[in-house]
């Protein structure tokens, strides 16, 4: 892997360094941005659409393949819509996977539901995601 550092920013003065060939790696559409015949091809520098605790979740699962336990719903579908137009399906596949290891740490794998994503976030994904996405099936199923 090449040692290149890419400056990163986001959402509330967001700031760090990640290794600009793994972040290429997980995303062909960072990879063709960033290494591709465009302008923005050997930029050093990358903003991220994303809130600081959703810029941190990326970074903690592009190194580590882990979203923090304590994650909340909305940063949660953040990042899968985030995952979903960058198109990065290992990170959609870590959000998939934390939900459902959070549902059946709450008990829901018994018929208890306890704090749901709210409405208004449920409707914010079912508008932009198509209907074969996994966290639609999710929530179609939760």
């Amino acid at each position: 892997m090449n040692a290149e550092l890419l400056h990163c920013k986001a959402q509330d003065d967001f700031n760090i360094l990640i290794h600009r060939d793994l972040l290429c790696y997980f995303s062909p559409y960072y990879n063709a941005y960033l290494n591709g015949r465009s302008l923005e091809s050997g930029q050093k520098q990358i903003t991220f659409d994303l809130s600081k605790a959703q810029a941190k979740m990326l970074v903690s699962c592009l190194y580590s393949g882990r979203i923090p336990r304590d994650a909340g719903y909305s940063d949660l579908f953040d990042l899968y819509l985030f995952a979903d137009v960058t198109p990065m399906l290992a990170l959609k596949r870590s959000v998939m996977s934390h939900l459902h290891h959070r549902n059946v740490e709450r008990g829901s794998r018994h018929g208890i539901r306890q704090d749901g994503p709210e409405l208004e976030l449920i409707m914010k994904v079912f508008d932009v995601l198509p209907k074969s996405s996994g966290l639609i099936r999710w929530l179609a199923d939760w």
